[in-house]
């Protein structure tokens, strides 16, 4: 195993890179873009760490040596202090059943970051923002997709309104895209049950895959349906950035496997998948099974006032590979992090960055002209493999 130099951590608070880069699920399908994206500019800095050693080293093979490996179980807190010797920033890539991991990074001073899509964890950890001050290190949560270019999208329609009231957030993932494990294990989790949120100003609790909105998705002429899924950024957007109702709803390019699914939640099929052995077999199929395409969009719909008159905007990112794009964006948050000078604290996406700055740090930039009523504004795509527009 590679081990680098003994190093407490970073008590600057972000804005240099002190100790290694420890990405946790290192080795999966986002860890790896995370790593590929990172060693670029941290060369000699990047671990990663999973519970399965042979899978770690393979990782570091792939990357001839230029990427170190060590292992860590996030359910065994035991391994957590021999993988964290000489790290400063931690990049988690895996899902997790508490914050308690996270805790114990920003507590010995460690960076943090974060690409989960939990309510429930991202609460827990965003909870840890007093032990993160006292540390001096830096928590950034809500990274990635969704969460992530959805907050900064729903931050964008903010700025460019002078009230924003309401938005939909549309995810449309490609059912040919080569996901990770782990994001394949959570979107079966999340296929069924119930999660509370705001509509016409009162909580009430909502059924995933209910509540369909039709919707037509940047680039597109022929309109799909999108079903309601408990991703955060629903429920972080409206205290973050103080809308008063937001929604996010799931669909895929293929709008009959779309339908099937919603019809599945709707007469009680899917509530098999809670059984262990459909719930393994669910994983396996999703894993290897490939039909559609690996394309991509995220989009926000928002509803607000603009020069006292009722004014709607749609914002979105298209492209393709999600979970390399996730990794991508992943890489360029730890990049502003170690480079700029950051407040010691524990924030969502849309409170450490926005469009325009996450361009800045971006590599081979691709300009996109976006028109919005009165004015032109320039945005950068964070990879070439896809696009930020804006449609007025």
């Amino acid at each position: 195993m590679t081990t680098p130099p003994r190093n407490r951590g970073n008590s600057s608070g972000g804005g240099t890179h002190d100790g290694q880069i420890l990405i946790v699920g290192g080795y999966g399908h986002v860890g790896r873009a995370v790593a590929e994206t990172l060693t670029s500019s941290f060369p000699g800095s990047v671990v990663v760490a999973g519970r399965d050693a042979h899978k770690a080293q393979a990782c570091s093979r792939d990357f001839r040596g230029k990427v170190a490996w060590r292992t860590l179980d996030l359910t065994r807190s035991a391994s957590w202090p021999a993988a964290l010797d000489g790290v400063g920033t931690v990049v988690v890539c895996a899902e997790q059943p508490d914050a308690r991991f996270a805790a114990a990074c920003l507590g010995r001073g460690c960076n943090y970051v974060d690409v989960s899509a939990s309510h429930v964890l991202l609460s827990q950890i965003e909870a840890l923002d007093p032990l993160a001050r006292r540390s001096g290190a830096t928590g950034v949560l809500s990274v990635g997709l969704a969460p992530g270019l959805t907050n900064l999208l729903v931050k964008h329609a903010k700025k460019s309104l002078d009230r924003l009231d309401k938005v939909d957030i549309t995810v449309m993932l490609g059912l040919g895209e080569a996901h990770g494990a782990a994001a394949v294990a959570w979107t079966l989790k999340n296929l069924v049950g119930e999660f509370e949120t705001v509509v016409n100003g009162r909580t009430r609790s909502v059924r995933s895959l209910s509540d369909p909105r039709r919707v037509t998705l940047a680039g597109e002429t022929r309109g799909r349906t999108a079903y309601r899924f408990n991703f955060s950024d629903q429920h972080t957007v409206r205290r973050t950035l103080g809308v008063r109702e937001a929604a996010t709803r799931l669909c895929f390019d293929s709008r009959l496997s779309t339908w099937l699914l919603a019809a599945s939640a709707r007469t009680g099929v899917l509530n098999l998948a809670r059984l262990p052995l459909a719930e393994q077999a669910l994983r396996a199929t999703s894993a290897r099974l490939r039909w559609g395409t690996d394309t991509f969009v995220v989009q926000v719909d928002a509803e607000g006032e603009l020069r006292g008159e009722a004014c709607s905007l749609t914002c979105a990112v298209s492209g393709h590979r999600e979970g390399e794009a996730t990794g991508r964006i992943t890489a360029l948050v730890v990049r502003h992090l170690l480079k700029a000078s950051v407040t010691p604290s524990v924030s969502h996406i849309e409170h450490f960055l926005d469009l325009a700055s996450l361009s800045r740090v971006c590599k081979n930039g691709v300009t996109a002209l976006c028109s919005f009523p009165g004015s032109l504004v320039n945005f950068y795509s964070v990879d070439r493999s896809f696009q930020l527009l804006l449609a007025a």
